[in-house]
Parts: structure tokens; sequence; C-alpha cells
């Protein structure tokens, strides 16, 4: 079955944030990083369940050469990236309300 792909707010604002500082500092490594998010969304994709459990029925995917993570979280339906973080920083916070 094909899922649907989605990538939350949170994610994109993350992507956006991590591409403009290793863009800044050269564009080859700027786009070396979108390289390794496109081929884990690829993975992610199409072995949704590759990803390790995380937390909050979240996985997580750790991104190669970079100090990213990214969580996601499968459906029967769809797969949803909910955040590209960086390994160093704080996880978003997800108390008992969080829903996907």
């Amino acid at each position: 079955m094909q899922r649907a792909f989605e990538v939350s707010a949170l994610a994109k604002k993350e992507l956006e944030e991590a591409r403009n500082f290793y863009r800044d500092v050269s564009s080859k490594r700027g786009m070396d990083f979108l390289y390794a998010v496109q081929e884990s969304f690829r993975q992610i994709e199409t072995f949704p369940m590759s990803g390790a459990p995380f937390d909050k029925g979240l996985r997580k995917m750790i991104l190669r050469k970079f100090p990213y993570v990214i969580l996601y979280h499968v459906t029967d339906t769809r797969v949803l990236i909910v955040s590209i973080m960086h390994t160093r920083r704080k996880p978003p916070s997800f108390d008992d309300s969080f829903t996907v």
C-alpha cells in the first residue's frame, strides 16, 4: 500500500534553517545536506518501519554525515515527517496532548 508522504511545518522550518546554516559554510555543504535529507526521505518513504522506535509512537532516522535525526510518524495511510532535529539540541516537547 502506498502511503501519503507529508512534511510538517516544523520540519520544513528546521530543514530550511539547517540548509541555510550549511549553505553559509559552503554551497557544496548545503547541497550535501539537502541530498542527505532527500536520501533519508526516500528510505523512510520506501521502508517506513526502518527507523528505530523513538517516543510517542514516533520513529527516528539518523541522517548520514550530519548531526541530525529525522523524527516521523507512520500510519496505515501516511508517513508524516514531524521534525528534523540537531542531535545536540533538546528534542521537541511532546507532552500528553501531542497528536500527529
